[in-house]
C-alpha cells in the first residue's frame, strides 16, 4: 500500500523540520514548499493526502494560497490544516472560509498535530470511499435499470405475442364453428369419454335431434347402432385424428350414413385463456412477490428487490398485469357466452331474458374496434333497467344479432364525432308497457336527418360510404323483430345530437301471440 504523503508550507526553517521529523517518525512521506506559490505547484504535482499551511508567510500568504488550492478541481478535495500564532476567533472565521478543516495554533504539540492529522487523514479516506461507493452504486442502479428495461420489453413482448394467439384463437373458433355448421355432412365431436360436444345443423337434420339436446349426452345413447365401431370411436378420442366412414352400409331409418366423420373437439380457446392467464398470474408473483424464491435468485444476481419494485410501480406494470387479466377473464365470459348460444337451437324460440342477452351482446360487441379510431371499451354505457325480469319468448341468437347491429352502427356513428371534449356513449333502457317489452338503445353521435329516418329501415339503403356498408343490416333486423317476433321497431334522432332505436317484443304468457 502506498504510504500516505503531507505536504508542509512554511517559510520557517525550524517549523519545516520540527513537522518533517515528527511525521517522519510516524511512516509519512513528507514534501516541504517554502511559500505559498511552491505550495500550490507542489500540490498539483505530487497530490499529496493532506497539506499543514502556515498563515504569515511572504508573498502570498496561506488564506490566498489556501483558496487557490480550493478553486482548482485537481486539489480542492486535499484537506488544509492551517499551522499559525494567530489565535483569534476572526483568524479562524477567515481560515475556515478560505477552506481550511483545522487549525493548529503555535507553538505546536506534537500529540495535538498527530491527533489532528490521524482524524482529517480517517475522514478524507472515509469520503473517498464513500465517493467510490457511490459510483459502483450508480453504476449498480444503472446495469438494474437497464436489465429491468430489457425484462419490461421482453415481457410487453410476450404479452403483445399473447394477445395476437389469443385473437387469432378466437377467430378461428368462431370460423371453424361456421365452417362445421355449414357442410353437408353429419358432424359429431366426442371428448375421450365418447360425450358428444358438437353436433352440426347435418346431425340434427339427420338423426331429428337439436344440439343442445345431443350435447354432453353418450354418443352411442343417441346413435346405438354407431356402438360397433367403438374401436374407431375411441381411436378418435385418443389420438385426437379425424376418421371417416366412406361409404360404410351404415343404415339409419332411409338414409345411409356413408360420409359420417368423427372429429376430436377442445374447448382450445377457454384452454388458451387459461394458459395465459395462469402465466400472467405466475409473472406477476415473480416480479412483485418477495417470496423466498425470489429473493434468493435476486441475491445470487445482486439484484435490489425494493429498486425493482419502485420501477416497475412507477411504470405501471401492476396495472398492466391487472388489465390482462380482467381482458383474459372478460374474453373467458365472451367464449362462454358463445358457447352457450352454439348450444341452443337456431330456430325455436325460447324464453330468454333480454337484460341477458344485452349484456353477452356488450361483451362480444367489446371486441369491435370501428375503423381502428376507438376501442368499443371506450364508449360508455348507462344502463337503465327495469325491475322486471325482462323475460319474453324469442330466438336468443336472433335478438343478440339486432342488439349487436345497433351496437357496431352507433359506434360507427359516434367514431366520426371524435373531438376535443366528446365523450361517446351508448344509453340502454327497457321498461314493460302495454303487455310488451321495450328496449331503447341511443348514442350521442352526429344524428341523422329526417329523409333518412324515413328511408332507414329499407332493404339496401346505406347512410355510410359507397363499399362501407350494404344497407341490409337494419332491413334484416326489421324482419327479425317484426316479422319472426311480431314486435316492432323504430328511430328517432336529432340531427347532431342523438339517435335512438325503440325495440318493442311480447311479453310471455299465455295470452302472447306467439
Amino acid at each position: 500500500m502506498d504510504k500516505t504523503r503531507i505536504l508542509i508550507v512554511d517559510d520557517v526553517v525550524q517549523n519545516v523540520q520540527f513537522l518533517g521529523t515528527l511525521l517522519q517518525d510516524q511512516g509519512f512521506l513528507i514534501s516541504i514548499a517554502q511559500d505559498g506559490a511552491g505550495g500550490l505547484r507542489a500540490a498539483r504535482q505530487l497530490m499529496p493526502d493532506l497539506i499543514l499551511l502556515d498563515i504569515m508567510m511572504p508573498g502570498m500568504d496561506g488564506y490566498e494560497t489556501c483558496q487557490q488550492l480550493k478553486q482548482n478541481d485537481r486539489t480542492k478535495d486535499i484537506p488544509v490544516i492551517f499551522l499559525t500564532a494567530l489565535s483569534g476567533i476572526v483568524d479562524m472565521v477567515k481560515g475556515f472560509r478560505a477552506g481550511a478543516v483545522d487549525y493548529i495554533t503555535k507553538p505546536i504539540e506534537a500529540e495535538e498535530l498527530l491527533a489532528r492529522v490521524n482524524t482529517h487523514l480517517t475522514l478524507k479516506r472515509l469520503r473517498s470511499e464513500l465517493q467510490e461507493k457511490n459510483i459502483e452504486l450508480k453504476e449498480h442502479r444503472n446495469n438494474l435499470a437497464e436489465l429491468v428495461q430489457q425484462k419490461t420489453k421482453s415481457l410487453l413482448a410476450e404479452i403483445k405475442e399473447r394477445k395476437r394467439v389469443e385473437g387469432e384463437l378466437r377467430d378461428t373458433k368462431n370460423y371453424l364453428d361456421s365452417i362445421l355448421n355449414s357442410i353437408p355432412s353429419a358432424l359429431i365431436g366426442v371428448n375421450r369419454n365418447n360425450s358428444i360436444v358438437h353436433w352440426n345443423r347435418r346431425a340434427e337434420k339427420l338423426f331429428s335431434l337439436k344440439s343442445d339436446k345431443a350435447r354432453d349426452k353418450n354418443l352411442y345413447d343417441i346413435v346405438p347402432l354407431l356402438i360397433e365401431y367403438d374401436n374407431t370411436v375411441s381411436g378418435v378420442s385418443v389420438s385426437r385424428k379425424c376418421e371417416f366412414f366412406y361409404k360404410q352400409n351404415i343404415v339409419y331409418g332411409s338414409d345411409a350414413l356413408y360420409d359420417l366423420l368423427f372429429y376430436p373437439l377442445v374447448d382450445e380457446v377457454n384452454n388458451a385463456l387459461a394458459g395465459v392467464l395462469q402465466s400472467t398470474q405466475i409473472i406477476k408473483g415473480r416480479l412483485f412477490g418477495h417470496i423466498k424464491e425470489n429473493i434468493q435468485v435476486a441475491e445470487e444476481l445482486g439484484l435490489d428487490l425494493d429498486v425493482l419494485g419502485q420501477y416497475l410501480t412507477r411504470r405501471r406494470l401492476l396495472a398492466v398485469f391487472e388489465q390482462l387479466v380482467s381482458s383474459g377473464e372478460m374474453a373467458g365470459k365472451i367464449v362462454s357466452s358463445m358457447l352457450e348460444f352454439s348450444r341452443k337451437s337456431q330456430s325455436e324460440k325460447q324464453v330468454c331474458s333480454v337484460h341477458d342477452i344485452i349484456e353477452d351482446s356488450i361483451r362480444i360487441a367489446a371486441l369491435y374496434t370501428p375503423k381502428k379510431k376507438f376501442d368499443f371499451r371506450q364508449i360508455e354505457i348507462i344502463r337503465d333497467y327495469s325491475s322486471d325480469s325482462g323475460d319474453v319468448l324469442c330466438v336468443r341468437l336472433e335478438i343478440q344479432q339486432v342488439i349487436l347491429n345497433l351496437l357496431k352502427n352507433g359506434a360507427e356513428a359516434m367514431s366520426e364525432k371524435i373531438s376535443d371534449g366528446y365523450f361517446p356513449e351508448f344509453r340502454i333502457r327497457t321498461y314493460n308497457q302495454d303487455n310488451s317489452f321495450f328496449l331503447e338503445v341511443e348514442d350521442n353521435g352526429p344524428g341523422i336527418d329526417m329523409e333518412q329516418c324515413r328511408r332507414i329501415f329499407d332493404p339496401f339503403y346505406t347512410t355510410k360510404e359507397v363499399g362501407v356498408g350494404t344497407g341490409l343490416g337494419l332491413s334484416v333486423s326489421m324482419h327479425l323483430i317484426r316479422d319472426n317476433h311480431g314486435g316492432s321497431i323504430e328511430v328517432d334522432s336529432v340531427f347532431g345530437e342523438h339517435t335512438k332505436f325503440k325495440i318493442g317484443l311480447p311479453l310471455k304468457g299465455d295470452d302472447s301471440p306467439l
